[in-house]
């Protein structure tokens, strides 16, 4: 567990040093490539994340997928049970701030259907899929629900390390997106 801890504070620290211009850049980059993916365009229903501080941008990818009719779904949280659901996002500023800060859908309703592709945030990603969030497992959770979808990790490539660092417990991404382009990930 230790490893993990210095592994967020090493990674973060990457991401944090760049610019807001290096990140608009790559955000760019990172939005042409998800959105050429195959598992994108044949999803009718997309999980995101609203993208904080140093994240990896997802606002285009959401409004993108929003004009194309798409369902698009944002994470609510729980912080007292440490749990996540999915709630539909009507418009792209339909937003109230969630148990964390990070805004959510005003009409936190658990969307229940299937869901084509899930885009995932974290600090530390590895080619073999593996990543590293903020500590509480959320996106483990949530997937380990029963809940199937293309999950597809939306890095920086600053963010990604060569060291294996993934535990039996870790539910793997099927795609890892920086701006250097998207991988299918070695299972």
């Amino acid at each position: 567990m230790e490893q993990k801890q210095l592994l967020r504070a090493a990674f973060r620290a990457r991401r944090d040093a760049l610019s807001a211009q290096e990140r608009a850049g790559a955000d760019a980059a990172i939005f042409a490539h998800v959105t050429s993916l195959p598992a994108y365009r044949a999803a009718g229903v997309v999980l995101a994340y609203h993208a904080i501080g140093s994240e990896a941008g997802t606002r285009a990818i959401i409004e993108h997928a929003l004009a194309c009719g798409k369902t698009v779904l944002l994470p609510v949280t729980d912080p007292q049970t440490e749990t996540m659901f999915a709630a539909r996002l009507v418009q792209a500023d339909a937003l109230t701030p969630g148990g964390y800060g990070i805004p959510e859908p005003r009409s936190a309703q658990p969307y229940v259907g299937e869901i084509g592709l899930t885009l995932v945030p974290g600090l530390v990603f590895h080619p073999g899929g593996y990543r590293i969030g903020y500590g509480k497992g959320y996106y483990d959770k949530f997937f380990c629900n029963g809940r199937k979808s293309v999950k597809v990790g939306l890095a920086y490539a600053c963010q990604l390390c060569g060291e294996p660092f993934g535990e039996a417990h870790d539910v793997r991404l099927d795609y890892l997106v920086t701006e250097q382009g998207g991988v299918r990930c070695v299972k």
